[in-house]
């Protein structure tokens, strides 16, 4: 609620979330990046999901990641999608 009080009269609405894993392989860090676009409403729909999903929405979907569905909001969301550049990797890794 504060966010959306700080908010108030901006226009400019546009956000991102943005996750970062560090996974340590044999010694070296690798990073895997996932970040999702969107728009920062001025109202909260929507219960599910936690934190600010429910005045978030994705860019190219109608609904705010606390309406969509779960496995539509882990096959955009930033943090699906570091998840999977580091399961590939791992895969990787192991098929050498």
């Amino acid at each position: 609620d504060l966010l959306l009080e700080n908010m108030k009269g901006q226009n400019n609405r546009k956000v991102h979330y943005e996750a970062v894993i560090c996974l340590v392989w044999n010694g070296e860090a690798h990073y895997f990046k996932g970040t999702c676009e969107g728009t920062l409403l001025e109202a909260r729909k929507g219960g599910g999901g936690f934190g600010y999903d429910p005045i978030f929405m994705p860019d190219g979907y109608n609904q705010t990641f606390g309406e969509l569905a779960p496995d539509i909001k882990n096959s955009i969301s930033h943090r699906g999608k570091a998840i999977r550049q580091m399961a590939a990797f791992i895969k990787e890794q192991n098929q050498k």
